[in-house]
């Protein structure tokens, strides 16, 4: 991940997300699109590229075929191609948030994060209160160690979704930041009972208890893993009996 201190892995918040071109004038390109639709979901990725630059070529003003061309360049790694299909979008369909979103997740792969800010602020204008675009802006506030300017969003994003861990363990790691342990201790342990098997999720949870002074409650999470994985759980049980407690990011953690 590279956006989210506690995202396991970010292909972003995200999804593959497909468009049908329902409003084409062009039903070559129309079926181009859709060709390109079915490799990309195949996981047939240059041959999808293949198809919605035909679509493009015969339709310019495509935006569906746009955006879907910015996706499966996303999904290749291929940021500045998928930059450029994103500002298409965002030129052709001003008003559509989810371009702007994807367009903000592109700058955040770009280390752009002033340039992803504007563009999710524009998404969020658009569409309030969608948790995605709210997690995708706290996540830039976070990367930013802005910590206090992340917290809203990202509680905002958890009311809009409370069942998402991401947005919850990075709720909660915003607070930690903050040394307001006492908010993020019941972020983390919803996050622990939404991924009951993640590890590095009760590291940090025991961490949060530890910090607290909560011995016991820290202890119970260094039990959990134990026999998932001895090392993790060693490090949390000298964390926990140690005088200083430092704070930790979750790449920290993954590196142990």
């Amino acid at each position: 991940m590279k956006h989210l201190v506690w995202k396991l892995s970010l292909v972003i918040f995200a999804a593959a997300i497909t468009l049908r071109a329902q409003d084409a004038q062009n039903q070559e390109a129309a079926r181009y699109n859709d060709e390109g639709v079915a490799l990309y979901e195949a996981g047939k990725y240059q041959e999808a590229v293949q198809q919605f630059d035909r679509a493009i070529a015969l339709l310019p003003g495509f935006a569906t075929a746009h955006f879907n061309l910015g996706m499966v360049y996303f999904k290749l790694k291929d940021f500045g191609k998928s930059l450029l299909s994103f500002q298409n979008v965002t030129t052709l369909r001003p008003n559509y948030a989810v371009g702007f979103n994807q367009l903000g997740i592109v700058y955040m792969e770009l280390n752009r994060d002033k340039e992803a800010l504007v563009a999710l602020e524009t998404a969020n204008r658009l569409q309030p209160n969608d948790a995605t675009i709210l997690f995708n802006q706290g996540a830039v506030y976070i990367r930013l160690k802005k910590f206090k300017a992340a917290v809203p969003l990202l509680e905002q994003a958890r009311d809009a979704d409370r069942e998402n861990s991401d947005i919850r363990l990075n709720l909660a790691y915003a607070y930690t930041m903050q040394k307001q342990f006492d908010k993020a201790i019941p972020e983390a342990k919803k996050a622990a009972e939404l991924l009951p098997n993640d590890n590095t999720v009760r590291y940090f949870l025991g961490y949060l208890y530890s910090n607290v002074r909560n011995k016991e409650a820290a202890l119970a999470q260094q039990r959990t893993i134990e026999t998932r994985d001895p090392a993790l759980a060693k490090r949390l049980y000298n964390l926990i009996y140690s005088d200083e407690l430092l704070v930790v990011t979750y790449d920290e953690i993954k590196r142990r």
